[in-house]
């Protein structure tokens, strides 16, 4: 048998690229000894060769160059077995399994009879004769040739004789020919280098056409009878069929063979650690004539070349320049496709369920019935500010409202409105948050005892919320052994409620509180809104009254989640608040949003490739040098954004399947919060959009290397020094008079209640958004001196300064640009590179 020697060599044999940078180096061959050790080689081995030749659908494309088994038997023999697996599992589905007592359940896997006798009986018609077609396509030998090459070198060796003797030359039959003793010698010795293993027994050729007619006859006839069950099944049904089979078919084909494999490998190279040797098939095929007359003359030994010397450093350094170049210019290019291509998967994404103008005109007509004033009928909710107003509010706004849009047979012959275009989707709430009672502060514990006051009520906040039951009032405490029902007096948790914190503008409420559910019909209502003001449930603890509700308007295929809150402060003001949040909750219903689904496929594959990306380049070029780029912070900025968004995309499907769920379990005769699906939305859209922002700006890094895109950042270079005292003087000037107004106006202008809002105010002030009629009311002398002051300082003194700065440095910056080349000349290479090609086409 032929010997073979094992070279490992774990590196480039490059100029450009791996630890060596040479083209030269020294490779000793492995012993045998040391190439048992490398369990890891025997591995990787070991699993290319059984992924290469034991998986049916790779082997077609990868087939080993020895291996008699040609690539159209492979694909044959696939679909032979693609089309009886089809019929096995065609044959069986939908029959029922047994009665659920009599199966077993281990570990989340029911096994029954039933599925036993099911995979016996598949077994027995697909294996067998997809074992027996496979074997004869292997075993089979190819098919002889004729047996005519002995006459043919006979005659070809007595013509080279004759010219030989015509010329007068001598036959240098020692040098040249090899006796007949030699070659029985060579025969005899089993060391021989030439000697070869006896073959395997192989069937005779005439067994392939056989394998072809067994093939081709069990693909027709299981194709048949797969039809004749698709006719029987109908079309659901066969869909239905077709969808899991091909769902477990690739399963199979892409993650469960593959994985036999590696473990196969695993437990034959490193757990028995056996070695794996050459590939070997069997059957070693004939040489062709002119081949073995070659085999049977010994020429004249081959001249020896001298080796050629390796190039000289200064041209490998220049070679090494050029590749490189080359290499960064098509790292470029392929940065650029892309992020093209990115940007746009992203950007159908984003858009292909966020219709943005319905959703605000949908929000709009919303607020324009419930917020905003009205008819005079009607009181809304921005009047709201005395409980009398608020009784009439619900009274009479709220409450016609619902009934109409809450109604299930609405009349032809009802007017026409904008709310009869949407839908309540079932009741609507009103949940209360109120505060424990606690004791007043020490320091004015004087006050209290000459004015008698009996206790303090503090402002809202989740730490002081009341949680205790109540029974039919506010002053008698529910027992805690007794059976508590859900009244309006009982206490529910956000947990139970299904329900998020929410922020309005004096607090942040939590989701729980005393709820009252809404009936839809209007007699009903209104008997509630009476117990409410009987009963006194509402009083001077109670901090946030929600009327909380959802719509959907099928026109557009959106659901809006309306927040309606009333604030009760502890010094006896009532502030109304509302917010509407508008999105599309279902989704892929048309054609349009399965496209946008197939491209949320293609941006997660694209941050997967990108994450692969950014790590490969971190190996390469290393962590410091690496961080010292400011724009792959922008890159690690984008993968982070990537992977949140992905994980919020599955939340909020989650929660919209499970808000979903409850609705249709409630019947619509309970209320079921939408509120905590749709902010998972709302949570992602902003999510979208800062990405979105960050994607397309990221269209300056690659305009980097043109020397015009470097000019805004040399002028930020060139001013930073200038800039950075300039922004600490108007730091300190807007400090100081931003507490002068707060100070002096606070009392009275709302634009300086506090520092914050203060500041806000002077920054317009400096854009020039004033409010000089409000300063002048506030303070008829400080008013217009702070004003005329303000404005003279900021907006001719400190707008002219960072004007100057701004404008030498744009003058050094230009100046640097002239002497400035362009790093790479991206266009020139595009070019250069298109011209090859075509010319070479």
């Amino acid at each position: 048998m032929s010997r073979t020697w094992t070279f490992l060599y774990n590196d480039w044999l490059a100029i450009d690229r791996g630890d060596v940078l040479s083209t030269v180096a020294t490779l000793p061959a492995v012993s045998e000894e040391e190439f048992k050790q490398k369990r890891i080689h025997h591995f990787l081995l070991k699993s290319s060769q059984d992924l290469r030749d034991g998986h049916l659908w790779v082997s077609i494309f990868c087939k080993p160059a020895r291996s008699t088994f040609t690539r159209a038997q492979r694909l044959t023999c696939g679909l032979s077995l693609l089309l009886t697996n089809m019929l096995t599992n065609i044959m069986f589905h939908g029959i029922p399994t047994d009665d659920p007592h009599a199966q077993v359940a281990v570990s989340g896997i029911t096994i029954s009879l039933t599925t036993i006798i099911i995979g016996i009986e598949s077994s027995l018609i697909m294996f067998p004769i997809n074992l027996v077609i496979l074997q004869l396509f292997l075993r089979v030998a190819p098919k002889p040739k004729e047996n005519t090459k002995s006459r043919r070198l006979s005659t070809l060796h007595q013509s080279k004789q004759s010219m030989m003797s015509v010329h007068g030359l001598k036959s240098k039959t020692g040098d040249m020919e090899t006796t007949k003793e030699e070659q029985t010698q060579d025969e005899k010795n089993p060391q021989s280098s030439n000697a070869v293993k006896s073959p395997a027994k192989r069937l005779p050729w005439w067994f392939l056409y056989i394998a072809w007619i067994l093939v081709l006859a069990t693909a027709l006839v299981s194709s048949y009878f797969v039809m004749l069950y698709g006719l029987k099944y109908g079309y659901v049904k066969s869909i239905n069929w077709l969808v899991s089979f091909l769902t477990g078919f690739s399963q199979n084909a892409v993650v469960q063979q593959p994985l036999k494999v590696i473990c196969v490998a695993l437990v034959i190279t490193l757990i028995l650690k056996k070695s794996v040797g050459e590939e070997e098939y069997g059957y070693d095929e004939k040489l062709a004539e002119d081949e073995e007359y070659l085999h049977t003359i010994q020429g004249p030994k081959r001249k020896k070349h001298p080796a050629l010397n390796p190039p000289s450093q200064h041209l490998m350094k220049k070679i090494r320049h050029r590749l490189h170049l080359e290499w960064f210019m098509n790292m470029i290019l392929r940065d650029m496709v892309l992020y093209v291509v990115f940007l746009a998967i992203l950007l159908f994404m984003v858009h292909g369920h966020r219709n943005v103008s319905q959703a605000y005109v949908t929000s709009e007509a919303i607020q324009n019935n419930f917020f905003h004033a009205g008819s005079k009928n009607e009181v809304k909710l921005d009047q709201v500010n005395t409980m009398e107003t608020f009784y009439k509010y619900l009274e009479n706004t709220v409450i016609p409202k619902m009934t109409v849009m809450g109604a299930d047979d609405r009349r032809k012959d009802e007017p026409c409105s904008s709310l009869s275009e949407f839908h309540l989707v079932g009741p609507y709430r009103l949940r209360q948050l109120r505060v424990v009672l606690e004791p007043c502060e020490d320091e004015i514990e004087q006050l209290i005892k000459i004015i008698s006051v009996p206790y303090c009520i503090q402002t809202y906040w989740i730490g002081n919320e009341d949680t205790n039951d109540y029974n039919g009032s506010w002053k008698n405490l529910l027992d805690d052994k007794a059976v508590k029902k859900v009244t309006p007096w009982i206490h529910q948790s956000a947990f139970k409620l299904n329900t998020i914190p929410f922020p309005a503008e004096h607090a942040i409420y939590s989701g729980g509180g005393y709820v009252i559910d809404m009936p839809k019909d209007l007699n009903s209502q209104l008997a509630h809104l009476r117990d409410i003001k009987n009963s006194d449930w509402i009083d001077d603890r109670t901090r946030a009254i929600f009327i909380e509700f959802t719509l959907f308007n099928s026109n557009v295929n959106l659901f809006s989640v309306v927040m309606m809150i009333v604030e009760f402060t502890n010094i006896g003001a009532m502030f109304p608040y509302s917010q509407v949040f508008t999105a599309n909750l279902y989704h892929y219903g048309s054609s349009l949003e399965i496209f946008v689904a197939v491209c949320e496929v293609g941006f997660l594959l694209f941050t997967v490739l990108f994450t692969f990306i950014e790590y490969t380049r971190i190996r390469k070029i290393g962590k410091k040098k690496y961080f010292d780029d400011p724009w792959n912070y922008v890159e690690i900025a984008q993968i982070a954004l990537s992977y949140i968004i992905i994980g919020l995309f599955f939340e909020r499907m989650m929660s919209v399947k499970n808000v979903l769920k409850d609705y249709k379990n409630s019947r619509g005769n309970k209320f079921v919060s939408f509120y905590t699906a749709i902010s998972w939305d709302f949570l992602l859209g902003n999510f979208m959009a800062f990405l979105v922002g960050l994607v397309i700006l990221k269209a300056f890094k690659l305009l980097k290397f043109n020397k015009r895109m470097f000019m805004l950042a040399d002028t930020v270079v060139m001013a930073k020094g200038s800039l950075g005292s300039f922004m600490m003087m108007t730091g300190i000037f807007f400090m100081a008079f931003g507490h002068f107004a707060m100070i002096s106006f606070g009392k009275h202008v709302d634009g300086y209640i506090d520092l914050g809002t203060s500041l806000v105010t002077l920054i317009n002030f400096a854009l020039g958004v004033s409010d000089f009629a409000g300063l002048d009311a506030a303070n008829r002398v400080l008013g217009p001196l702070f004003f005329f002051t303000f404005v003279f300082l900021a907006q001719w003194c400190f707008m002219t300064f960072f004007m100057g700065i701004i404008d030498l440095a744009i003058s050094d910056a230009r100046s640097k640009l002239e002497v400035r080349r362009n790093k790479y000349e991206l266009l020139e290479y595009i070019l250069r590179k298109l011209k090859e090609n075509i010319l070479h086409i």
